[in-house]
């Protein structure tokens, strides 16, 4: 083994710092064309709240589509069945009326009254069909019935009037039937005359 003066101990060691201080140096970086202007973390940050702001975008429109397609459907839903409510309330109100005066026109067509209806065969057609009145007119006469209900004792008291306008007469006359067997109970007659 070869010795090492002192002297030689120096200069390796002055060798050693020598080649430990050229693996260390650090050579400059090249330069990158606009490299001042955009680092990598900006372009990591921008594509981030770009992200975010696409995602929130999207999730918006989705939102809005489904919300606005559900009130919609709930409106069209809604407006069908008033629509159809409307209907059978409206059917239900103008089906007797519209039963019974088709049912009485046809009866005289057929020749089943004459042109003054029986008190006994308008108290049947109001018990079937319940109106609240209903009547054949002509153009100088009128055979008419009204189911009217009065306060005259201070309680609803119902009464079946049928009211009949002869074609030569002035007056009218009113005939007050019981409303549960349509028997006559009188007759009153209003002889006024017309002003002209």
């Amino acid at each position: 083994m070869p010795k090492i003066s002192p002297s030689n101990e120096k200069q390796d060691l002055l060798n050693n710092q020598t080649t430990n201080d050229s693996s260390d140096i650090v050579l400059p970086k090249k330069k990158v064309f606009f490299g001042g202007c955009f680092s990598m973390r900006i372009v990591i940050i921008l594509l981030i709240v770009s992200l975010l702001f696409l995602c929130s975008l999207f999730i918006w429109l989705a939102s809005f589509i489904g919300s606005r397609t559900a009130v919609n459907e709930l409106t069209t839903n809604l407006i069908n069945q008033v629509g159809r409510k409307i209907l059978v309330f409206l059917e239900s109100q103008i089906a007797p009326s519209s039963g019974l005066a088709k049912s009485i026109a046809s009866d005289f067509k057929l020749g089943i009254i004459d042109r003054q209806p029986p008190l006994s065969y308008l108290f049947e057609k109001n018990n079937i069909y319940r109106p609240s009145s209903v009547g054949v007119f002509y153009p100088t006469e009128m055979y008419g019935y009204f189911n009217l209900t009065f306060f005259t004792k201070g309680y609803p008291e119902e009464t079946f009037t049928v009211y009949i306008k002869h074609r030569d007469s002035v007056g009218i006359e009113q005939w007050n039937a019981s409303v549960s067997t349509g028997s006559l109970l009188d007759i009153v007659v209003n002889q006024t005359t017309p002003i002209t």
